[in-house]
C-alpha cells in the first residue's frame, strides 16, 4: 500500500497557510491553529486515502 499525502510540499504549505489564515480571522494564535489544522487535517486525508484503498479506488 502507498499513500501519496505530499507532492512537492504542496499540502504542507497550503495546510499551514490555511492555519495561518483561520487564526488571523479568529483571533487565535497562530500556533495553536496551525497545529490544530495539521494535524486534524492530515487525519481527515489518511481516513479518506484508507477508505480509497478499502474500497480498491485506483487513482492511476
Amino acid at each position: 500500500m502507498e499513500i501519496l499525502i505530499c507532492k512537492n510540499g504542496n499540502f504542507d504549505f497550503s495546510i499551514i497557510l490555511s492555519g495561518i489564515l483561520a487564526a488571523k480571522a479568529g483571533g487565535s494564535k497562530i500556533l495553536k491553529a496551525v497545529l490544530r489544522i495539521c494535524i486534524w487535517g492530515t487525519f481527515a486525508i489518511t481516513m479518506s486515502a484508507l477508505a480509497g484503498y478499502i474500497f480498491g479506488v485506483q487513482t492511476t
